[in-house]
Parts: C-alpha cells; sequence; structure tokens
C-alpha cells in the first residue's frame, strides 16, 4: 500500500493515497466500513513532471558584474626523465 497523506480540502478532509488504483482504495474503504463521497485521480502534468525532475539542476547561474572571477590555473606536471631529446 503506498503513502496516506491526511490533508483538507476546503472544509472537509481529505487524504491523498499513492501506489493504489481508485478501485482498490474504494473496496478498502467498504471493508472497513470507511464512507468515501469522491475519489479522484491526479496526475501530474509533462511540465510539472519534468520541473520535479529537474529541480535541482541548473544550467545558469548568475553573477555580480562587479566580482571578477579568478581562476588559477592547474599546475602542470612533467618527468624530464621520460623526455628524450
Amino acid at each position: 500500500m503506498g503513502p496516506i497523506v491526511p490533508g483538507v480540502d476546503g472544509d472537509s478532509p481529505s487524504f491523498t493515497v499513492s501506489g493504489l488504483a481508485r478501485s482498490a482504495i474504494g473496496d478498502l474503504a467498504v471493508h472497513y466500513g470507511i464512507a468515501i463521497h469522491e475519489l479522484t485521480s491526479e496526475a501530474a502534468s509533462l511540465e510539472q513532471a519534468f520541473m520535479e525532475l529537474t529541480a535541482d539542476d541548473v544550467e545558469f547561474r548568475a553573477q555580480d558584474p562587479n566580482q571578477v572571477a579568478h581562476h588559477e590555473a592547474a599546475p602542470v606536471a612533467s618527468n624530464k626523465e621520460g623526455l628524450s631529446q
């Protein structure tokens, strides 16, 4: 069974259930004598799913134009013993 998250929809209590079909949720409610007035399915839009998946990815970063970037050159290793002239 998926996670159940309580909430409020207007003045009515609501629950979000993940990982179960509506029919299975309804069957469980009947089995346990719970009255359910509405079952709805919610699906994320493609845009919403993309935004959630890429929320931590950053392609562009803002920089202060007054701040000068200082890049240090990486040291170069050389092995004179392995070189032949």
